[in-house]
């Protein structure tokens, strides 16, 4: 059973509704979804080009590593946490909910720079999104 489905499924479509406008949603969401499928299919199709024998396989998964890192990166370096003018009324009611909203009250997450696995864990039970 794979536990981590969940994180990965509804990561694109949140990311949409934040970065995105209504009329580029979709055509966003499809595009995430569809590179990673084709990154799974790329890695699956690496695998027996570049380990053919039991000795090739540390190479095997230091390359893939090194492909993994690359937009893992580029995304650190690139791309700011929030967009500076909202796209959409969903992306600033989002926003404006992680930040705490007008009426004074706090969001699920609380503005920390780093949390343990367990208080992470609990935030994420939390935060029904």
């Amino acid at each position: 059973m794979n536990l981590l489905g969940p994180l990965c499924m509804g990561t694109e479509s949140r990311l949409s509704v934040i970065w995105f406008p209504e009329s580029e949603r979709a055509t966003a969401t499809a595009m995430a979804v569809t590179a990673n499928g084709f990154g799974t299919t790329f890695g699956f199709l690496l695998g027996p080009y570049i380990a053919t024998s039991s000795d090739k396989i540390p190479y095997l998964l230091a390359v893939e590593i090194g492909i993994a890192a690359i937009p893992f990166l580029g995304s650190i370096l690139f791309f700011p946490a929030r967009p500076v003018n909202p796209p959409s009324a969903a992306a600033e009611a989002l926003l404006a909910e992680e930040e705490g909203g007008d009426d004074g009250a706090h969001s699920s997450v609380d503005h920390q720079t780093s949390v343990g696995y367990l208080e992470g864990l609990s935030l994420c039970s939390e935060n029904h999104s």
